[in-house]
This record gives structure tokens, C-alpha cells and sequence, in this order.
């Protein structure tokens, strides 16, 4: 393919030299080419064209599904009669459901988005750590975080997601509500909080978890040492 490509690009490099051959006739100064000569260039123009023309068009293919690639991928997170079409072939798409209810929620379409999440959660299969991932966020979605946080700790105790920074930070979070709400058991749960907050910091692997992750302990700790509210945010 390169050879070709080479090839396509010296033939351009003849075309410019006769190009500023046709510019000296212009001024009258060159002499016509001989037919033999003009027969041997158009011959060899047609042969270069031949060579050259599949490679342009595996480089025009390629282009365009560099180009409709992600205009697809688009379509599909942000068109909503992609995901009412996929329901209607599976209307217990549970994977479906969620990721719809979740754009339904952020474009700040509650009511919308309830009867979808209400169905998701009915479908998710149990048992496995993103099944309880994202019932747990559902339930954060419908206003029961208390769900949410027993969800979490269910998880945690069964030794699920040591390497999750989402399941280790949400736990290290739900510690925390559970030691203003339970203050006979603050020692525990703030031992609790400290290591699991530990943990997502240190398991995190993209860039947005490294940050949420690390500001939470660092808050953590402030709010260690001097007190009043703690403020931290969920990963999902």
C-alpha cells in the first residue's frame, strides 16, 4: 500500500515539472512533444491513475467510517428512539433501562425516568457485583439512599469488588451516614469509612476516579480533625 501511495505521489512529482514546462511554452520558448513521446506520457499518466485509484478508495472507505463511527456511537447514547426501539424488542432490557432512566435523570426528567428505573431493578439479575452497583445507584436516583448504603455494605461483607473504587468509596461514604445516625457504633464505622475511602483511592483507575476518590479522603481527614459535616461524592 505504501509502495503505491509512494508511486501516486512521484507521478505528481512529474506533473509539476511539466507543469513548469507548459508555463516556459506559454512564453514561447518550448517546442511541442513528438507524438511518440505524448503516446508514452498519457500511457504512463493511465498506469499511475490504475495503481494509484485503490488505494484512494480504501483511503476515502477508511475516512468515512472514521467519520460515522462515532456519529453512531452518539446516536446511540443521546437518541432516545434508539432506546425506545431496543424496549420495544425487549422490554426487559435491563441494561437498556437503566442506561435510558440515567439520561432520563441527568437531563433532569425524574418522573420520566422512575417507571424505567422501577422496571430495571426488578430485572437486574442478583448477585453479581455490577448488578448490585447499579441497583444501588438506582435507588440513590429514587430518593432512598438508606437502599442504596445496604445495598453497599451487603456487598462489602460478602468480600465483593476489593478492586472496585466505586463499591470501596460509596461504602466509605455510607459509613459515615451510619455514624451521625448511629452514634453508639461511631468507632466502628468510622473505621470503616477511613479504610474503604483508603482503599477507592488506591484502586482507582481512570483519571475522573483518582480525583473524586482523592478528594474524599482529603476531606475525610479534615473532617477527622476539626468536625462539622462531612460532604463527599458517589461514584457510579
Amino acid at each position: 500500500g505504501g509502495g503505491i501511495v509512494n508511486g501516486s505521489v512521484s507521478g505528481g512529482k512529474s506533473g509539476g515539472s511539466g507543469a513548469g514546462s507548459k508555463g516556459d511554452g506559454d512564453g514561447g520558448a518550448s517546442a511541442p512533444l513528438a507524438p511518440s513521446t505524448l503516446e508514452r506520457c498519457l500511457a504512463l499518466v493511465r498506469r499511475v491513475l490504475q495503481l494509484a485509484m485503490p488505494c484512494m478508495m480504501v483511503t476515502v472507505a477508511t475516512w468515512s467510517c472514521v467519520r460515522i463511527s462515532p456519529a453512531n456511537l452518539l446516536l446511540w447514547r443521546f437518541d432516545e428512539a434508539h432506546f425506545l426501539h431496543a424496549l420495544r424488542i425487549d422490554p426487559n432490557d435491563w441494561r437498556i433501562l437503566d442506561t435510558y432512566a440515567e439520561l432520563l435523570f441527568r437531563e433532569g426528567r425524574t418522573e420520566e425516568a422512575r417507571p424505567f428505573t422501577e422496571r430495571a431493578q426488578k430485572v437486574i439479575p442478583p448477585g453479581t457485583l455490577k448488578a448490585i452497583l447499579v441497583a444501588a445507584k438506582n435507588n440513590i436516583f429514587l430518593q432512598d439512599p438508606d437502599a442504596a448504603c445496604f445495598l453497599y455494605g451487603e456487598a462489602w461483607n460478602q468480600g465483593l469488588g476489593p478492586d472496585s473504587a466505586q463499591l470501596q468509596n460509596n461504602v466509605g461514604i455510607c459509613a459515615l451516614r451510619q455514624w451521625y445516625a448511629q452514634p453508639d457504633l461511631k468507632d466502628q464505622f468510622l473505621e470503616v469509612a477511613e479504610t474503604s475511602l483508603k482503599r477507592a483511592k488506591e484502586v482507582a483507575k481512570t483519571e475522573q476516579h483518582q480525583e473524586t476518590t482523592g478528594k474524599n479522603l482529603a476531606k475525610f481527614y479534615v473532617w477527622k480533625e476539626s468536625g462539622g459535616t462531612y460532604s463527599g461524592n458517589m461514584m457510579w
